[in-house]
């Protein structure tokens, strides 16, 4: 260990030729430092550059392959025919809902015109006094000892 450190004690001490040491320093400071900054410059921009280019060229690349899987005629083709079966026999379906709600709803709207008439022109009949007297008769005539030959011919049929 002690020869090791006897080295590096003569190494310390070496030092170069002046002459070497001259024109080194002159070669250094010959440069500006102004190339040296245009030189990163130029060389962070041709950096970006490539970035961006091989960025662009990928983003081209994944385009083009969605547009080809979305666009493919074969796979559009043939899911196509099954869609547009399937849509047709929806489109029937709503048809037929449509006619049978608009159906219902004619037959809505004549009873309810006829209702509103029948409310606008003299009333609503049942609540008409002579009416209501007249009926109340024809309930006091009623002859009250067929009611029992009325409940045995219901409770046969009902059997």
């Amino acid at each position: 260990m002690d020869s090791f450190e006897k080295n590096l004690k003569k190494l310390q001490s070496i030092s170069p030729d002046a002459s070497f040491a001259y024109s080194s320093r002159a070669a250094i400071l010959s440069t500006r430092r102004d190339s040296v900054k245009k030189v990163a410059f130029f060389s962070i921009v041709k950096n970006v550059g490539l970035s961006l280019s091989i960025t662009t060229a990928a983003f081209a690349l994944l385009v083009a392959v969605n547009y080809l899987r979305v666009n493919n005629p074969v796979n559009s083709a043939v899911a196509s025919l099954d869609e547009i079966e399937t849509e047709k026999q929806e489109i029937d379906q709503n048809v037929l809902a449509a006619k049978e709600e608009m159906s219902s709803s004619s037959s809505l709207n004549k009873k309810t015109s006829m209702a509103l008439t029948e409310a606008a022109g003299n009333g609503p009949s049942h609540l008409n006094p002579t009416i209501i007297n007249k009926e109340i008769e024809k309930i006091d005539n009623i002859d009250f000892d067929k009611q029992d030959e009325i409940k045995n011919l219901l409770d046969k049929a009902s059997k």
